[in-house]
């Protein structure tokens, strides 16, 4: 370990929290589907709320590595959580599902961030004798964030109702801990 990579244990948190978020994301909206359209009384439009997220965050994620590399990884990736948390909270008020697909492809740019910018940090941060091991645990928490989120889908909807999956988004994104800056 040399004075420009830190431990392991402080590196992880703050790079795997944004990855679990972002990924889980695009799967927790899945199983609240049905209930967002009977309560907006729009099932044949109910697919773009999935739709917009995949393509925001499709189409943000070459812009965030770009903008990473001119601006800063770490600052960047600050500005995609609170992009991210405050698309969410839009997205839990939304009163239509225009307004909803609209939030959710706000929520696609930050979400985009947090996936590019995660692995970047990732790679900056880890020396070249762990990153396997680092890119594994990261794997890791993609596989399980995208089981766990239809299964928390849908016992947040059921239990709280259809906002339920965005609002879930803001204490955990702002528990993010940056401790390696």
């Amino acid at each position: 370990m040399t004075p420009t990579n830190p431990p392991l244990r402080r590196v992880f948190p703050p790079i795997l929290l944004p990855t679990f978020l972002a990924v889980v994301d695009g799967t927790i909206v899945a199983a609240a589907l049905p209930a967002m359209a009977v309560a907006f009384g729009e099932v044949e439009r109910v697919t773009w709320v999935v739709a917009s997220y995949l393509v925001a965050s499709t189409v943000a994620a070459p812009v965030y590595g770009q903008l990473g590399d001119a601006l800063g990884r770490r600052r960047l990736l600050l500005t995609a959580l609170a992009v991210f948390v405050l698309a969410s909270a839009l997205c839990a008020c939304a009163s239509g599902i225009l307004s909803l697909t609209g939030a959710r492809v706000l929520q696609g740019f930050g979400g985009g961030g947090l996936m590019v910018l995660g692995q970047a940090l990732l790679a900056e941060n880890v020396p070249r004798h762990q990153l396997g091991q680092a890119q594994g645990v990261m794997a890791a928490v993609i596989v399980a964030s995208s089981t766990f989120g239809p299964v928390a889908g849908g016992a947040l909807t059921q239990a709280f109702g259809w906002p339920s999956v965005f609002l879930v988004n803001l204490p955990l994104g702002l528990l993010e801990p940056f401790p390696f800056m």
